[in-house]
């Protein structure tokens, strides 16, 4: 323990020693951080880019499409509704549904 004589000045508190925060006794001092050694989960960005990936994609098709048969407009909102549609079933797939 980092208790010491009254001569010694100490860092850190018995409290934080007998929780294992304490810098001398090993921890790092900081508790509630990730740790340096990995990295912040990033799935929810990368669903969130999927997800308007797929609407932006629903729309350009529908809107080429509609552009060929003289419809721009209604044909890429349903476009849109189709990649909210996909975008989200994509997501499932790739993050929520567990494999067999």
């Amino acid at each position: 323990m980092s208790r010491t004589s009254g001569r010694c000045a100490t860092i850190g508190s018995l409290a934080e020693e007998l929780a294992g925060t304490s810098r001398l006794v090993g921890g790092n001092g900081i508790t509630g951080v990730t740790p340096p050694s990995r990295r912040p989960d990033a799935s929810g960005l990368s669903a969130g880019i999927t997800i308007v990936a797929a609407i932006l994609l629903g729309t350009g098709l529908g809107l080429g499409l509609g552009l060929l048969i003289g419809l721009p407009i209604p044909v890429a909102l349903v476009g849109a509704a189709a990649g909210i549609v996909l975008g989200f079933y994509v997501v499932y797939v790739k993050w929520i549904k567990l494999p067999p």
